[in-house]
């Protein structure tokens, strides 16, 4: 598939997006058909790519709000949760474009099992629709761009705010959180202005790397799912990401001499400090993205991720690639991976027959 979008006008779209979720976070929310839903227990997210990953970034948050279990599976990992997760479990399958052929089949499995099921897309009328108890929509308008980066936010940032209208649906008080969800958009806003021209400058110097590892402190290592896969599908080179423990617990010793570091600090951690001496003395080229902060966890971790997803863009342009057209544009059909255009078109017609 190829796409026509402009990814760094989406970037720039986000903070405005975010608050645009905030204000029509009851509409978005779908809170009458929430209400009929009833009490729901441990949440588990489902997705692939991107939309996993945004589980993964997410998903203590989510957990500390909530107060009981929430986890964060691909497809091919529920049916074993299915078995042990208690009946009042709620599942939530997330499709961005909503033709992931495995989270629709993951969605009709927890049915099954007599599991709550929420559909989340991005897409109206798409094929996950018909297949989630109730579809709460990831309200980022169109992003027609071969890497989803304000998808991913309001991915992310729709979850929060599920999870918070749960929390109100429960009777119990969520105010706090609200304050600090109120936060997220105010602070993506002034961290990518803050940090433009120094993203600029850095994305000329990492242009041209043939093999990055992204190693990042404990506050970000919840990111590094996102990054190494944004890096690593804009770029198209390879890439690794972990935390700085474990790098050093074995994955050392695949460094080689053409191996560029990106290190992501919190500016807290002194075995990250210890490794860009280590290696920089080793003559790797060394970058540091330090993002100290004093904001709450998950704000840092939005203000962050638009900061690194600028830099991804860039860096891929300076190294000419376009990302709106893939490496292979007929992959997905010969993977059989997501619902094609015809065959979504055919659900569509199929659907207004009936």
């Amino acid at each position: 598939m190829i796409y026509y979008g402009d990814a760094l006008s989406y970037i720039k779209e986000t903070p405005d997006i975010l608050s645009s979720m905030l204000e029509n976070r009851n509409e978005i929310m779908m809170t009458p058909a929430l209400l009929e839903m009833g009490n729901v227990g441990d949440i588990i997210i489902v997705g692939t790519g991107s939309s996993y990953n945004a589980g993964v970034m997410i998903r203590p948050c989510l957990q500390h709000i909530w107060g009981r279990r929430v986890s964060a599976l691909y497809p091919s990992e529920l049916e074993e949760e299915l078995r042990i997760s208690p009946p009042d479990a709620l599942v939530i399958g997330i499709s961005q474009q909503g033709t992931s052929v495995s989270v629709i089949e993951a969605l009709d499995k927890a049915r099954e099992a007599g599991r709550r099921t929420i559909a989340m897309t991005g897409e109206e009328n798409t094929e996950i629709t018909r297949h989630g108890e109730i579809t709460v929509m990831i309200a980022c308008g169109e992003e027609d761009a071969g890497a989803t980066t304000k998808g991913f936010s309001a991915t992310a940032f729709t979850l929060l705010l599920l999870v918070t209208s749960l929390v109100r649906i429960a009777g119990k008080d969520g105010s706090s959180w609200m304050e600090m969800l109120s936060q997220i958009p105010v602070t993506v806003r002034e961290t990518l202005l803050a940090n433009r021209e120094m993203l600029e400058h850095l994305s000329e110097k990492m242009a041209g790397f043939a093999h990055l590892m992204i190693i990042s402190s404990d506050m970000y290592k919840n990111l590094l799912p996102e990054v190494a896969l944004k890096f690593s599908e804009t770029c198209r080179k390879p890439v690794a990401g972990m935390d700085a423990e474990t790098f050093c617990h074995g994955m050392y010793n695949a460094v080689q001499k053409h191996t560029t570091f990106l290190f992501l600090s919190d500016g807290k951690n002194e075995r990250i400090h210890r490794l860009g001496k280590y290696y920089e003395g080793m003559g790797n080229p060394v970058f540091q993205l330090n993002m100290e902060t004093e904001n709450e966890e998950v704000v840092s971790l939005f203000a962050a991720m638009i900061c690194i997803q600028y830099l991804f863009v860039l860096v891929s342009r300076k190294m000419g690639v376009n990302l709106n057209i893939p490496k292979d544009p007929e992959f997905h059909k010969l993977m059989g991976s997501k619902i094609e255009e015809e065959e979504q078109m055919l659900c569509e017609e199929s659907k207004w027959k009936n």
